[in-house]
């Protein structure tokens, strides 16, 4: 925003829903929307759908470990979303020798319960150690057909809203 400037007007673009982090509501796509000036915030929407892997920092020391990530999931109702994650040590050129690792991730929503499936294609850097933040409506989460049970926030908090993050077990 330029200096002075009160507000914005943001495009929405597209037939799809869009959350929006600071209000923690769903907003349909395919408008315009005005969006007030703030110092302290940036407004930040996510289109329906999305998977968002985010570091999950070591709190002694902010340490950042690529196998470690919180995948927030973005759905506006009952759907699917997907994605691939790959990681490495984040240090040195082992990747090129298959130090890497990659994982699918599929996201099923169902009256409020979600089901994520973890398909490990290749382990070069290990499994990962994941966890999955959801809105609060969400009610159960299963991970690979097993549980999860909400634990505490991992990693970078970017909403003014609830949210749950749910543990594998």
């Amino acid at each position: 925003m330029a200096e002075k400037q009160k507000t914005r007007r943001v495009v929405l673009p597209g037939n799809t829903s869009w959350y929006d982090t600071a209000s923690g509501k769903w907003i349909k796509g395919g408008q315009t929307v005005s969006v007030k000036a703030s110092a302290a915030d940036t407004p930040l929407y996510v289109r329906d759908g999305s998977i968002l892997p985010l570091a999950r920092l070591d709190p002694a020391d902010h340490a950042f470990d690529a196998a470690k990530a919180d995948f927030h999931i973005f759905l506006a109702g009952d759907g699917e979303a997907a994605t691939r994650y790959v990681f490495d040590d984040g240090d040195s050129f082992a990747y090129r020798e298959g130090k890497r690792s990659e994982a699918e991730i599929t996201v099923k929503q169902l009256n409020r319960s979600v089901s994520v499936a973890i398909v490990r294609l290749s382990k070069g850097y290990g499994n990962g150690d994941f966890t999955f933040t959801t809105d609060a409506s969400v009610k159960e989460v299963f991970v690979n057909g097993k549980p999860a049970r909400p634990g505490p926030a991992q990693g970078v908090a970017f909403t003014r809203v609830p949210l749950v993050t749910w543990m594998p077990e």
